[in-house]
């Protein structure tokens, strides 16, 4: 849990409504990585941003392949 994670399925109902198949998505402030799973799940490419290295590691434990610049 991250303190303003949404419910995946909200964010996967917003996504197949305003996207098609292989975009991409922004999130700039990915947080524990919902938006990241939701894209994997319907067929998108997302490109995710966080600077805070607790959430990087919970969007890790998703599965999600996250780079980090240090």
């Amino acid at each position: 849990g991250h303190t303003t994670q949404k419910p995946i399925k909200l964010i996967e109902d917003l996504i197949l409504k305003h996207s098609n198949e292989d975009e991409v998505i922004l999130d700039p402030f990915i947080g524990s990585g919902t938006t990241g799973e939701a894209c994997v799940k319907t067929k998108r490419n997302f490109i995710g941003i966080e600077s805070d290295i607790e959430s990087i590691e919970m969007c890790k434990k998703r599965g999600l392949n996250i780079w980090r610049e240090r």
